[in-house]
């Protein structure tokens, strides 16, 4: 099956679909506690003997990428290998394939990325394995390469967020919205997404 979507009418189209936990703290004297994580962005300085995510060497301060870190790259032109070990993070809090970046950045498992996904060169290719793509933020891309395959791309997440592609078309195989009831997607006016497989709608507008 083949869909196409422009932007000026999905919002509409999606509104035919269906539409926290508070916690007290209480004050002690004396307590003991864990320092959470702070986010980082990490950036590939490709450092490395080989073009893997896990390598730390690739990373700038030799430090590997945490599922609360923004990833970014930026002036390189290495086929990296988003890779199945586990020092390779299944989730970014986001990731940007800036200008100045030729290269091709390609799955080895599937990504979930909690922020923006940003693509404004290079490549980025879900490969032969058809890893899918999860996004949670805004889905730019403004001159870089998506290569499809036949994998899914999945909108999510509780916010509103938008969809801005490059030329105006961007092409998937799968894709499925699932942002949570009443919560927008927004796809620009002038943008045409279309898929050719299999297009799932669970929620949102």
């Amino acid at each position: 099956m083949k869909v196409t979507m422009h932007g000026a009418h999905l919002h509409r189209s999606l509104e035919i679909l269906a539409r926290g936990v508070g916690a007290a703290l209480g004050v002690a004297a004396l307590f003991l506690f864990s320092p959470s994580a702070e986010a980082a962005t990490k950036t590939w300085d490709s450092g490395g003997a080989d073009d893997n995510c896990s390598t730390a060497a690739n990373w700038d301060l030799d430090a590997l990428p945490a599922t609360t870190d923004d990833v970014v790259f930026d002036s390189t032109a290495d086929a990296v290998s988003w890779d199945s070990s586990a020092n390779c993070p299944a989730t970014v809090a986001s990731m940007a394939l800036n200008t100045g970046f030729t290269g091709t950045v390609t799955l080895g498992k599937a990504l979930t990325d909690s922020g923006a996904f940003t693509l404004q060169a290079g490549t980025f290719d879900v490969s032969a394995s058809n890893y899918g793509l999860t996004v949670q933020g805004d889905f730019t891309n403004s001159g870089g390469t998506f290569t499809e395959r036949s994998g899914t791309v999945t909108f999510s997440g509780g916010t509103a967020k938008a969809v801005d592609v490059n030329n105006g078309a961007e092409t998937f195989s799968g894709l499925t919205i699932n942002k949570g009831n009443a919560i927008d997607l927004t796809v620009a006016a002038s943008d045409t997404l279309t898929v050719t497989g299999t297009l799932t709608l669970t929620n949102g507008d």
